[in-house]
Protein backbone atom coordinates (compact mmCIF):
# COMPACT_ATOMS: atom_id res chain seq x y z
CA UNK A 1 0.00 0.00 0.00
CA UNK A 2 2.60 2.45 0.72
CA UNK A 3 4.45 1.62 -2.54
CA UNK A 4 1.36 2.37 -4.58
CA UNK A 5 1.18 5.59 -2.50
CA UNK A 6 4.49 6.56 -3.07
CA UNK A 7 3.63 6.10 -6.63
CA UNK A 8 0.45 7.71 -7.10
CA UNK A 9 2.48 10.93 -5.11
CA UNK A 10 5.44 10.70 -7.77
CA UNK A 11 2.50 10.61 -10.63
CA UNK A 12 0.81 13.68 -9.44
CA UNK A 13 4.12 15.40 -8.62
CA UNK A 14 5.00 14.80 -12.56
CA UNK A 15 1.65 16.01 -13.71
CA UNK A 16 1.93 19.05 -11.55
CA UNK A 17 5.30 19.75 -12.74
CA UNK A 18 4.40 18.90 -16.44
CA UNK A 19 1.04 21.54 -16.33
CA UNK A 20 4.09 24.05 -15.01
CA UNK A 21 6.20 23.83 -17.47
CA UNK A 22 4.05 23.90 -20.74
CA UNK A 23 1.31 26.02 -19.52
CA UNK A 24 2.37 28.34 -16.94
CA UNK A 25 3.47 30.86 -19.74
CA UNK A 26 0.46 31.01 -20.70
CA UNK A 27 -1.26 31.79 -17.72
CA UNK A 28 1.23 34.09 -17.47
CA UNK A 29 0.18 35.85 -20.69
CA UNK A 30 -3.50 35.77 -19.74
CA UNK A 31 -1.95 37.69 -16.52
CA UNK A 32 -0.39 40.24 -18.06
CA UNK A 33 -2.97 41.05 -20.53
CA UNK A 34 -5.27 41.74 -18.20
CA UNK A 35 -2.89 44.69 -17.23
CA UNK A 36 -2.41 45.46 -21.12
CA UNK A 37 1.09 44.59 -21.20
CA UNK A 38 2.74 43.72 -24.48
CA UNK A 39 5.66 40.96 -24.25
CA UNK A 40 5.80 41.05 -28.14
CA UNK A 41 8.94 43.45 -28.19
CA UNK A 42 11.62 41.34 -27.66
CA UNK A 43 13.21 43.38 -24.77
CA UNK A 44 10.24 42.97 -22.96
CA UNK A 45 10.21 38.86 -24.66
CA UNK A 46 13.05 38.48 -22.63
CA UNK A 47 12.20 39.83 -19.68
CA UNK A 48 9.29 37.66 -19.75
CA UNK A 49 11.09 34.58 -20.31
CA UNK A 50 13.29 35.26 -17.46
CA UNK A 51 10.37 35.23 -14.96
CA UNK A 52 8.94 32.37 -16.28
CA UNK A 53 11.72 30.35 -16.10
CA UNK A 54 12.64 31.75 -12.51
CA UNK A 55 8.93 30.62 -11.69
CA UNK A 56 9.41 26.86 -13.24
CA UNK A 57 12.84 26.95 -11.44
CA UNK A 58 11.36 27.46 -8.33
CA UNK A 59 8.74 25.18 -8.56
CA UNK A 60 10.38 22.41 -9.64
CA UNK A 61 12.82 22.88 -6.89
CA UNK A 62 10.33 23.06 -4.28
CA UNK A 63 8.97 19.67 -5.73
CA UNK A 64 12.21 17.54 -5.58
CA UNK A 65 14.24 19.66 -2.84
CA UNK A 66 14.30 16.53 -0.72
CA UNK A 67 16.18 14.66 -4.16
CA UNK A 68 18.32 17.28 -4.58
CA UNK A 69 19.62 17.47 -1.30
CA UNK A 70 20.80 14.10 -1.06
CA UNK A 71 22.13 14.32 -4.72
CA UNK A 72 24.58 17.51 -3.27
CA UNK A 73 25.86 15.26 -0.36
CA UNK A 74 26.45 12.35 -2.76
CA UNK A 75 28.58 14.90 -5.23
CA UNK A 76 30.22 16.70 -3.06
CA UNK A 77 32.12 13.57 -1.61
CA UNK A 78 34.30 13.10 -3.84
CA UNK A 79 33.93 17.03 -5.90
CA UNK A 80 37.01 16.89 -7.83
CA UNK A 81 36.45 13.89 -9.40
CA UNK A 82 32.34 14.21 -10.11
CA UNK A 83 33.61 17.65 -12.18
CA UNK A 84 36.38 15.80 -14.14
CA UNK A 85 33.71 13.10 -14.84
CA UNK A 86 31.18 15.57 -15.83
CA UNK A 87 34.06 17.02 -18.58
CA UNK A 88 34.24 13.61 -19.97
CA UNK A 89 30.49 12.97 -20.45
CA UNK A 90 30.63 16.61 -21.97
CA UNK A 91 33.19 15.70 -24.16
CA UNK A 92 31.35 12.38 -25.10
CA UNK A 93 28.22 13.92 -25.70
CA UNK A 94 30.09 16.37 -27.87
CA UNK A 95 31.04 13.70 -30.34
CA UNK A 96 27.65 12.20 -30.64
CA UNK A 97 26.11 15.39 -31.08
CA UNK A 98 28.72 16.29 -34.00
CA UNK A 99 27.70 12.76 -35.29
CA UNK A 100 23.78 13.27 -35.42
CA UNK A 101 24.67 16.84 -36.68
CA UNK A 102 25.74 15.07 -40.07
CA UNK A 103 22.72 12.83 -39.93
CA UNK A 104 20.78 15.56 -39.64
CA UNK A 105 22.45 17.42 -42.26
CA UNK A 106 22.42 14.26 -44.60
CA UNK A 107 18.27 14.05 -43.94
CA UNK A 108 17.87 17.65 -45.01
CA UNK A 109 19.93 17.65 -48.21
CA UNK A 110 17.74 14.49 -49.07
CA UNK A 111 14.55 15.98 -48.46
CA UNK A 112 15.18 19.16 -49.99
CA UNK A 113 15.53 21.50 -47.06
CA UNK A 114 17.99 24.58 -46.64
CA UNK A 115 20.58 23.37 -44.30
CA UNK A 116 21.69 27.31 -43.52
CA UNK A 117 17.74 28.26 -43.21
CA UNK A 118 16.87 25.26 -41.10
CA UNK A 119 17.69 26.27 -37.92
CA UNK A 120 14.62 25.32 -35.22
CA UNK A 121 12.36 28.11 -33.99
CA UNK A 122 13.75 27.32 -30.55
CA UNK A 123 17.26 28.07 -31.73
CA UNK A 124 16.24 31.24 -33.13
CA UNK A 125 14.26 32.39 -30.74
CA UNK A 126 17.44 32.13 -27.95
CA UNK A 127 19.51 33.44 -30.53
CA UNK A 128 17.31 36.67 -30.77
CA UNK A 129 16.72 36.91 -26.84
CA UNK A 130 20.62 36.52 -26.43
CA UNK A 131 21.13 39.43 -28.21
CA UNK A 132 19.03 41.44 -26.78
CA UNK A 133 19.99 40.71 -23.19
CA UNK A 134 22.90 38.13 -22.85
CA UNK A 135 23.22 38.20 -19.46
CA UNK A 136 19.73 37.38 -18.51
CA UNK A 137 19.60 34.85 -21.26
CA UNK A 138 22.56 33.69 -20.00
CA UNK A 139 21.20 33.00 -16.44
CA UNK A 140 17.89 31.47 -17.98
CA UNK A 141 19.41 28.97 -20.55
CA UNK A 142 22.98 28.36 -19.03
CA UNK A 143 21.87 28.27 -15.26
CA UNK A 144 18.72 27.79 -14.32
CA UNK A 145 17.21 25.91 -17.69
CA UNK A 146 19.45 22.65 -17.49
CA UNK A 147 18.66 22.52 -13.33
CA UNK A 148 14.48 22.67 -14.03
CA UNK A 149 15.01 20.64 -16.99
CA UNK A 150 16.93 18.22 -15.58
CA UNK A 151 14.53 17.71 -12.55
CA UNK A 152 11.68 17.50 -14.50
CA UNK A 153 12.65 15.14 -17.87
CA UNK A 154 15.05 13.06 -15.42
CA UNK A 155 14.15 12.93 -11.80
CA UNK A 156 10.81 13.13 -12.23
CA UNK A 157 10.11 11.10 -14.87
CA UNK A 158 12.48 8.20 -13.18
CA UNK A 159 10.40 8.30 -10.08
CA UNK A 160 7.76 7.19 -12.51
CA UNK A 161 9.42 5.66 -14.79
CA UNK A 162 12.05 3.17 -13.22
CA UNK A 163 12.31 1.05 -15.56
CA UNK A 164 15.67 1.58 -16.81
CA UNK A 165 15.51 1.44 -21.07
CA UNK A 166 11.60 2.61 -20.57
CA UNK A 167 12.42 5.84 -18.50
CA UNK A 168 15.44 6.34 -20.89
CA UNK A 169 13.43 6.56 -24.05
CA UNK A 170 10.04 8.38 -22.78
CA UNK A 171 12.62 10.87 -21.12
CA UNK A 172 14.47 11.93 -24.19
CA UNK A 173 11.87 11.56 -26.59
CA UNK A 174 9.46 13.97 -24.55
CA UNK A 175 12.86 16.29 -23.92
CA UNK A 176 13.40 15.84 -27.55
CA UNK A 177 9.76 16.65 -28.91
CA UNK A 178 9.20 19.46 -26.30
CA UNK A 179 11.71 21.62 -28.00
CA UNK A 180 10.03 21.60 -31.29
CA UNK A 181 6.80 21.47 -30.68
CA UNK A 182 4.23 22.82 -31.46
CA UNK A 183 6.03 23.51 -34.81
CA UNK A 184 3.95 26.69 -35.42
CA UNK A 185 3.63 26.04 -39.52
CA UNK A 186 7.15 24.52 -39.87
CA UNK A 187 7.24 21.74 -42.12
CA UNK A 188 5.83 18.42 -40.05
CA UNK A 189 9.55 16.36 -42.17
CA UNK A 190 11.24 19.51 -40.79
CA UNK A 191 10.44 19.49 -37.38
CA UNK A 192 10.89 15.67 -36.91
CA UNK A 193 14.63 16.35 -38.29
CA UNK A 194 15.19 19.40 -36.38
CA UNK A 195 13.73 17.34 -33.26
CA UNK A 196 16.82 14.98 -33.74
CA UNK A 197 19.70 16.67 -32.20
CA UNK A 198 17.54 17.13 -29.30
CA UNK A 199 16.38 13.87 -28.79
CA UNK A 200 19.81 12.43 -29.23
CA UNK A 201 20.34 15.00 -26.07
CA UNK A 202 17.66 13.80 -23.83
CA UNK A 203 18.45 10.01 -24.46
CA UNK A 204 22.13 10.89 -23.44
CA UNK A 205 21.28 12.83 -20.46
CA UNK A 206 18.51 10.27 -19.13
CA UNK A 207 21.59 7.79 -19.95
CA UNK A 208 23.17 9.09 -17.55
CA UNK A 209 20.70 9.57 -15.20
CA UNK A 210 19.88 6.34 -15.09
CA UNK A 211 23.60 4.71 -14.58
CA UNK A 212 24.89 7.53 -12.12
CA UNK A 213 21.40 8.14 -10.52
CA UNK A 214 22.80 11.59 -9.33
CA UNK A 215 21.18 14.53 -11.17
CA UNK A 216 24.06 16.46 -11.03
CA UNK A 217 26.00 14.60 -13.78
CA UNK A 218 23.22 15.48 -15.88
CA UNK A 219 22.79 19.06 -14.67
CA UNK A 220 26.54 19.32 -15.32
CA UNK A 221 26.65 17.63 -19.19
CA UNK A 222 23.39 20.24 -19.70
CA UNK A 223 25.13 23.25 -18.49
CA UNK A 224 28.23 23.10 -20.41
CA UNK A 225 26.61 22.27 -23.57
CA UNK A 226 24.23 25.64 -23.18
CA UNK A 227 27.18 27.58 -22.00
CA UNK A 228 29.12 26.40 -25.13
CA UNK A 229 26.17 27.30 -27.35
CA UNK A 230 26.11 30.55 -26.01
CA UNK A 231 29.41 31.60 -26.30
CA UNK A 232 29.19 30.57 -29.94
CA UNK A 233 26.04 32.83 -30.44
CA UNK A 234 27.29 35.79 -28.66
CA UNK A 235 30.71 35.36 -30.46
CA UNK A 236 28.52 35.16 -33.75
CA UNK A 237 26.41 38.30 -32.97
Amino acid sequence: MTNIKTKLFNIAKLVFALAIFFFSGDILVLILSLFNFNIKTTNYAVIFEFILSLIVFSVLLILYKKDVKEDVKKFKKDLHKNIMYIIKLFFIFMAIKYAVALVSAFLLELFNFDILSSTSQNQMLVQDYIKASPILMFIVAALMGPVYEELLFRLGFKKVFNRGIIFVLISGFVFGLAHIFPLDGVNLILGLIQSISYVTMGLFLAYIYNKEDNIFYSIGVHFLNNFISILIIMNML
